[in-house]
């Protein structure tokens, strides 16, 4: 994952939530993107290869938590059933290939 950061006291990548973002708020307009946070590693070298060896069509979704609206740290975002909390989010991304257009893209490494 990019774009996270970690603590001493978790042991997975956290994303932080500031600024009005939200996670999956029905109807949030600061909704974060998934694909911004998945990372495409180089097998070898370990490096950020960009979504560009990725084929198209691939979809992403952050997970939403168990009986919840989304997460906000936007306090309107409460009225769209939102938990509203600032800091961190520490759930899933899953990301779906079978929407994609063709999986042995030609940019993609063996």
């Amino acid at each position: 994952m990019k774009n996270t950061y970690t603590t001493s006291d978790a042991d997975k990548p956290i994303i932080g939530l500031s600024n009005n973002q939200s996670i999956e708020v029905t109807g949030g307009t600061n909704n974060i993107s998934a694909a911004d946070y998945w990372k495409v590693v180089d097998t070898e070298t370990k490096e950020d290869r960009g979504k560009a060896y990725l084929p198209e069509g691939i979809t992403y979704e952050l997970e939403r938590p168990k009986d919840s609206g989304g997460i906000s740290s936007n306090p309107a975002d409460a009225s769209k059933g939102a938990t509203v909390r600032m800091g961190h989010y520490t759930g899933k991304i899953k990301v779906n290939f079978t929407t994609a257009s063709d999986i042995n893209d030609n940019n993609s490494k063996d």
